[in-house]
C-alpha cells in the first residue's frame, strides 16, 4: 500500500511529465517526417539529390528548436471554444453539426460533428443500410 501512494502521479512531477510529452511530440513529429521521406522516395517524383535535400530538410525541421508552431496557448483554445459555444447557443435550430436528415436524430445529436466515431447497430433487417444511404445523400445535398 505505502508503494501504491508514492508512485500516483502529482503536480509535484509536473516538470518531469512536461518532459515525457515534448519528446514523444518529438517523436511523433520525426515518424511523421520518416513517413513523408518515405513516400518521397517511392514515388521518386523529382530528382535524387532534390528528395534528399528535402529529406534533410525535414530532418532538420525535428530536431531544431523553432518547432513550437504546433503549441497554442491555452487562452487562445478556450477562446475559440467558447466563441464555438456562443454561436452554438444562438443557433435557434438546435443543429450544431451537419444535419442528418432526420429530425428526431437532430434533436438527440444536434448533427453530427468532426471528429465524432458513429456506430450504426442494430439487428439484421432494422434499416441500418437504409439510414446510411439516407444520410449519404443528405451529405451531398449539404456540400
Amino acid at each position: 500500500m505505502r508503494n501504491a501512494a508514492t508512485n500516483v502521479p502529482t503536480t509535484r512531477h509536473v516538470t518531469y511529465y512536461s518532459q515525457i510529452i515534448k519528446e514523444k511530440a518529438v517523436l511523433r513529429t520525426l515518424i511523421k517526417s520518416a513517413n513523408d521521406i518515405s513516400d518521397m522516395a517511392y514515388g521518386q517524383n523529382d530528382k535524387v539529390e532534390r528528395i534528399v535535400d528535402q529529406a534533410e530538410q525535414l530532418i532538420f525541421d525535428v530536431t531544431s528548436s523553432n518547432n513550437k508552431s504546433d503549441i497554442l496557448p491555452i487562452s487562445e483554445i478556450f477562446m475559440g471554444s467558447y466563441q464555438e459555444l456562443v454561436e452554438n447557443s444562438l443557433n435557434q435550430s438546435g443543429i450544431t453539426g451537419l444535419p442528418t436528415g432526420f429530425d428526431e436524430l437532430n434533436r438527440r445529436t444536434g448533427g453530427f460533428h468532426g471528429g465524432e466515431l458513429i456506430l450504426i447497430a442494430g439487428r439484421p433487417g432494422m434499416g441500418k443500410s437504409s439510414f446510411c444511404g439516407k444520410y449519404s445523400g443528405t451529405r451531398q445535398y449539404y456540400r
